[in-house]
C-alpha cells in the first residue's frame, strides 16, 4: 500500500507541511482578531450596563419611596443592593417585602 508521502519528495512533503502551518497561524490569528472584536463590544457595553442599572435604582427608589428605599439602604450596602451576586444576594422581592410592610405614621 503506498502512502501518499512514499511518492512526494522532501520537497514537496515540507512545502505541505508549510501551508498547513501556515493556514492553522492565520485560522488561529482569525480568532484571536474575532476575540479582541468581541472584547471591544463588551467593553463599549459597560458604561450602558452601568447607566441601566443605576436607572432602574432611581426607578425602584420612586415606585418605593424615597423613605422605605432610605431604610432599606441604611441597613444594607447600597452595593449589595446594585449587586445582588456580591455579597448577600438581596433580592428585588426580599426589597419589595420590606417596603410593604406597614409604615410606622409619621409624626
Amino acid at each position: 500500500m503506498n502512502r501518499p508521502w512514499d511518492t512526494m519528495d522532501r520537497g514537496r512533503i515540507e512545502v505541505e507541511i508549510n501551508r498547513f502551518k501556515h493556514d492553522k497561524e492565520d485560522n488561529i490569528a482569525n480568532y484571536i482578531n474575532e476575540i479582541e472584536k468581541w472584547s471591544e463590544n463588551l467593553k463599549s457595553l459597560i458604561p450602558k450596563f452601568h447607566e441601566i442599572i443605576e436607572n432602574k435604582a432611581k426607578q425602584l427608589v420612586q415606585d418605593m419611596g424615597d423613605e422605605c428605599f432610605k431604610e432599606y439602604a441604611k441597613n444594607h450596602a447600597i452595593s449589595n443592593f446594585l449587586f445582588p451576586s456580591y455579597n448577600k444576594r438581596l433580592s428585588l422581592d426580599s426589597i419589595l417585602k420590606k417596603c410593604s410592610m406597614p409604615k410606622k405614621p409619621l409624626n
